[in-house]
C-alpha cells in the first residue's frame, strides 16, 4: 500500500512537472490543487514570460523573442552561444525567406 501512495505521489509530480515545463499554467494549478500538492516551490511566475518567447520564436518574431530573453536573463545569450546561433540562423532564414517571396511577389 505504501509502494502505491509512493508512485502516486511521483506520477501526481511527474504531471505537474510536464504541464508547467509545456506552458500549461492553469493546468498545473488545478491539477496540484485537486492533488492537494502544494506549488509554493514552484516559480509559476516565470512561466508566463517563458510562453511569450515561445510564442515569439514559434510566430517568427525571432527579434522580439531575443529582446524578452535578454530582458529576462541577460546572461543567457552569452553563455550559450549555440543557442544565439540558432536564434540568429532562424532569423536569417525567415528574413531571406521574406525577401525572396517579396521578389517573386
Amino acid at each position: 500500500m505504501l509502494l502505491v501512495k509512493i508512485f502516486l505521489e511521483k506520477k501526481n509530480l511527474f504531471e505537474i512537472f510536464y504541464f508547467v515545463l509545456e506552458g500549461f499554467k492553469e493546468a498545473a494549478e488545478k491539477f496540484a490543487e485537486e492533488a492537494g500538492i502544494s506549488l509554493s516551490n514552484v516559480d509559476l511566475t516565470s512561466l508566463d514570460e517563458r510562453l511569450r518567447i515561445r510564442e515569439a520564436i514559434e510566430s517568427g518574431k525571432i527579434q522580439e523573442a531575443i529582446s524578452l530573453i535578454n530582458t529576462k536573463a541577460p546572461e543567457l545569450l552569452d553563455q550559450n552561444r549555440q543557442l544565439a546561433f540558432h536564434l540568429k540562423v532562424i532569423f536569417h532564414n525567415l528574413f531571406s525567406s521574406f525577401f525572396s517571396k517579396m521578389r517573386n511577389f
